[in-house]
């Protein structure tokens, strides 16, 4: 389509916008307006209606029902009913008893522009009691037939004045036609030819084209000279846009364009995100030289560790200044969970001190994608991901798996090899408990046990997997109920061989799986009186995302004795409101999470009325500290009874 078409079309488009809207706005405001003429109508008549029946010289029904009949006689109303106090129909004059005046305007009008038809009521009294209510529906019929000629009539005038302006719209572009053939069309062709043309006829001079043609001939000759030089700096500005000034690695656009790229092949893998959470308290106690030097040996441990996984270091990007990424093109669950925990030793060795005597802290995050993948989603579930692992306080990897539909050859890739291995893990023994003495519960006598789940290597020299790395990949494919009843199983057996209590935790996705708690309840009541040393660990989110389900929980096994704990409270504080239900042992409290909460003036409030609530629930707490202390937090725990003063 040419230039000047498309012009023509645009323009004849957006005129008939203008004049559609100003029609449809034109009409509607006339609808919008006798609507309210006819509600004004409705209530006035209403009021006066129950005015003069109200009277007591009308009082009788039949003078009632003359004075209804001679309103309704009037061809205003469509319905005119008078009911009395218990909801009887006393009176009703309406269009199903008598025949309505129709055909006022077509069908498809009323259909589309219906007028509103309020129903007007008012009381009817005999001095100081109400004897009934009058209701009073005004007729349409009019107002419809007065809106259908409004509208012809706009229509008609809509119509004139597109036809008018698409006559002259035609004219301009026939001569702006004829003026661009001459002015400008010579100029074009002698460009594309790049060759002199012998001289035209003299055509009309116009100078807005004639400014027009001098602009092509100079902008033809600036082509021409800075052409090779153009080329040779946009090679040069590639080069340096699709790497980071710091560290040398793929930037940002690179690593886009590349991922996209891999999205639309058939093949699956994994992305490791990871983030220096710390990176702007470094900037303030290094000097910048300091911190790039150690950006700089970042890179070349990550580096060392992928070519020494036998991996493309080109697959690693900096998105901005603390973000990295990595791409584990055709990489399976259990590979790159084993490299997942090489990264993190590596980064955790390279940790650097902050101003108050910390060290920095590394955010890591995993996701997997497929082929033909969307990759905002899978950039989303990642950084949904790298959220939850904030949020959560721990330097672990936390795994977000894709939860699309794919087809099955495709959403094998991990999958299949992750539900063999938990299958045979469980199925061969392969599962162990690792018992370690954990955080005493202050206020509490007794020692408490924490219990952990490993899944075993295969084969030996390979690394067992902690619970943290499998356990996500399990609830992913439906078998975390599997998991956990093994572990209800094995805390059975320690409380059988040892002394003090055991502390073990349970998934989400456990819990609110139907029949999950009879089958604990029966390992457990075999166990006998020593469950009453077994505490049951949730996660904060159950009460607040499946609050029904995980009371439903606690109350089939409260009668066995088993006790329960509650961690990441503060992460998910609208989880308080259950508390009072759920009869807890403790709730742990972690420092780092609540400290950030004590900078705050609103987390102050949430941080003392949370200990309030644990001091007249009788709840007691774990707190997990995994650096110094903070005085100010210890003085807030001493205020609200928590921790005894010395």
């Amino acid at each position: 389509m040419s230039l000047l078409k498309q012009l023509l079309l645009s323009v004849s488009c957006a005129i008939l916008a203008i004049l559609i809207g100003t029609l449809w706005f034109s009409v509607d405001s006339a609808r919008q307006y006798l609507s309210s003429q006819l509600q004004a109508q409705g209530e006035s008549a209403a009021t006066s209606l129950a005015l003069t029946l109200s009277q007591p010289s009308n009082q009788d029904p039949v003078t009632q029902e003359l004075l209804i009949a001679a309103l309704y006689d009037t061809g205003q109303f469509e319905r005119i009913r008078f009911i009395d106090t218990a909801d009887t129909v006393l009176v009703e004059r309406s269009a199903q008893q008598e025949t309505q005046i129709s055909g006022s305007s077509p069908a498809w009008f009323a259909n589309s522009l219906p007028i509103d038809v309020p129903v007007a009521s008012a009381h009817v009294s005999n001095g100081w009691n109400q004897i009934g209510t009058i209701e009073v529906k005004p007729a349409d019929e009019y107002a419809r037939a007065s809106l259908w000629k409004s509208f012809v009539r706009v229509t008609l005038l809509v119509l004139g004045a597109g036809v008018a302006w698409g006559v002259f719209v035609l004219m301009v572009m026939a001569w702006l036609r004829r003026a661009l053939r001459e002015h400008v069309q010579f100029e074009l062709q002698r460009m594309d030819q790049s060759e002199s043309v012998p001289s035209r006829k003299k055509v009309r001079t116009i100078p807005e084209l004639e400014a027009v043609t001098h602009t092509l001939s100079t902008v033809q000759k600036r082509i021409r000279v800075s052409s090779q030089e153009q080329n040779a700096r946009i090679e040069q500005l590639q080069l340096e846009l699709n790497c980071d000034p710091v560290t040398g690695l793929a930037n940002r656009k690179y690593f886009v364009n590349m991922f996209r790229q891999v999205l639309q092949q058939e093949e699956g893998g994994h992305v490791l995100l990871f983030r220096q959470r710390d990176l702007l308290p470094l900037n303030t106690s290094l000097s910048r030289d300091a911190v790039d030097a150690w950006l700089k040996l970042v890179t070349q441990r990550c580096t060392e560790l992928w070519q020494k996984n036998g991996m493309d270091a080109g697959n690693l990007a900096r998105l901005n200044g603390s973000d990295f990424i990595v791409l584990l093109k055709g990489q399976t669950g259990p590979q790159v969970m084993g490299f997942a925990q090489e990264l993190r030793t590596a980064l955790q060795e390279l940790r650097q001190p902050l101003p108050d005597g910390s060290l920095c802290r590394w955010s890591m995050a995993m996701t997997n994608y497929e082929g033909q993948d969307s990759l905002s989603a899978v950039m989303t579930r990642l950084d949904n991901a790298l959220m939850r692992a904030e949020g959560a306080g721990h330097q672990e990897v936390e795994y977000r798996p894709s939860e699309g539909a794919h087809t099955e050859a495709s959403s094998s890739i991990g999958e299949q090899e992750w539900h063999s291995r938990i299958e045979r893990g469980l199925e061969q023994g392969r599962i162990e408990l690792s018992v370690k003495p954990g955080v005493e519960v202050w206020g509490q006598a007794g020692q408490i046990h924490d219990a952990t789940l490993n899944l075993l290597p295969e084969q030996p020299g390979q690394a067992s997997l902690p619970a943290y790395l499998f356990i996500p990949v399990a609830v992913r494919l439906g078998l975390s109920w599997q998991c956990d009843l093994r572990t209800m199983e094995l805390a059975s057996d320690w409380l059988a061989d040892n002394e003090g209590s055991l502390s073990v935790r349970v998934s989400w996705a456990s819990v609110i799986k139907p029949g999950f708690a009879d089958q604990v309840a029966e390992v457990l009541t075999r166990a006998g009186d020593k469950a009453r040393r077994l505490i049951i660990e949730l996660d904060a989110y159950c009460l607040s995302e499946h609050d029904v389900e995980t009371v439903a929980f606690v109350d089939k096994l409260r009668p066995l004795g088993v006790q329960f704990g509650l961690r990441r409270v503060l992460e998910q504080p609208e989880s308080i409101l259950w508390l009072h239900m759920m009869a807890l042992k403790y709730i742990v409290l972690d420092d780092e999470r609540a400290q950030k909460l004590q900078a705050e003036v609103g987390g102050r409030h949430l941080l003392t009325a949370f200990l309030q609530s644990l001091q007249e629930l009788g709840i007691g707490l774990r707190r997990v500290t995994r650096g110094s202390n903070s005085a100010q937090l210890d003085e807030l725990l001493r205020e609200n009874a928590v921790v005894p003063r010395p």
